[in-house]
């Protein structure tokens, strides 16, 4: 709730500023709300075990990600036709708005968590990341998806970038439409995504998170290879649609098997994860850029999705090698 208000008042401030301050107070605005949004999601996600039943759970964190899909298709929609039709100042108010809708939709959840919440001794931060090292020794599949999420932000910076020049190339009269096609479509893959894992698990209960982390993170590095490949733009959405279908069942994988570990262990995974993806997609946007110079947009895809994959292979290579059962060698008895 106070991460929802701190970003509230961060956006009337910009609203109130005159428009010659705007621009030197815009990067230190972003950089705060990322750091909420950042705060808000390690908080929900770490919670989420403590408000709902372990049988709902599952089915909790794909509508999730299918609403957060839903909002930035409809957002981006919403927001193009406010600032085309009324000025971008409407989508400041909108966003007071909705900041402080959710903080008061948030009010029942404190009580709720004041309640359920467990008594945590305070640890200092080393002992804390000792801790967390050891336990991920202990589960060396889930240390296997953290690494294969901090390579894979290589390619989701790469996308990124990418995104604004493969617009260009498809319909260089009208970029903005599709990008936003683009990008619209990749939330209704993420949102199909979501409800296939959530399907798939009902008629299937004993198939492994981890598994489908793995073949979803494979599906969407695949699908961003194939979308930056073409030159005709329906193919391109039905590309990136599958590569969001593989962001929607790698998400809430990850997520739903994260939030199986024990309190003590769940809030330190989700922040070295949102840590991963942070300074992993930071990083990859300086790297990644100087290769647009060198190599055409295909080529710097599929290095850049490439390596995720390698590192996929190579982890699954280690964790089949290293949960094998060892062979026992019994020695025949012998009668003297």
């Amino acid at each position: 709730m106070c991460l929802n208000l701190v970003r509230f008042f961060v956006m009337v401030l910009l609203l109130i500023l005159p428009e010659s301050y705007r621009l030197y107070v815009v990067p230190c605005i972003a950089f705060i709300s990322g750091f909420c949004n950042t705060l808000f999601t390690i908080g929900i996600n770490s919670q989420l075990p403590n408000w709902i039943t372990n049988s709902k759970r599952l089915s909790v964190n794909t509508w999730l990600t299918s609403l957060s899909s839903v909002s930035a298709v409809t957002g981006g929609l919403l927001v193009g036709t406010l600032i085309a039709g009324t000025g971008y100042e409407n989508v400041f108010i909108l966003n007071i708005i909705a900041y402080v809708f959710v903080a008061v939709m948030l009010l029942p959840l404190k009580k709720i968590t004041d309640e359920t919440q467990p008594s945590y001794q305070s640890v200092p931060f080393r002992q804390e990341w000792r801790q967390l090292k050891v336990e991920l020794r202990k589960a060396p599949i889930l240390a296997g998806m953290l690494l294969v999420t901090l390579v894979g932000s290589l390619g989701n910076a790469a996308h990124q970038v990418g995104f604004p020049i493969i617009a260009k190339l498809l319909t260089p009269e009208n970029i903005s439409q599709a990008m936003g096609i683009l990008m619209a479509s990749w939330a209704v893959g993420k949102f199909v995504g979501a409800r296939l894992l959530g399907h798939l698990l009902k008629k299937s209960p004993y198939l492994s998170l981890e598994r489908l982390f793995f073949v979803g993170f494979s599906i969407l590095s695949i699908g961003f290879m194939l979308t930056f490949q073409q030159h005709q733009q329906v193919w391109a959405m039905l590309f990136v649609i599958c590569a969001g279908i593989g962001e929607g069942i790698a998400e809430v994988s990850l997520v739903s098997r994260v939030q199986t570990e024990p309190d003590t262990l769940r809030l330190p995974v989700f922040s070295t994860l949102a840590l991963f993806k942070m300074t992993g997609f930071a990083a990859g946007m300086m790297i990644v850029a100087p290769f647009y110079n060198w190599l055409p947009l295909y080529l710097v895809i599929m290095l850049f999705h490439g390596i995720p994959l390698i590192t996929l292979v190579m982890v699954y290579i280690w964790l089949k090698r290293r949960l094998q059962p060892k062979k026992v060698n019994i020695q025949p008895k012998v009668d003297f």
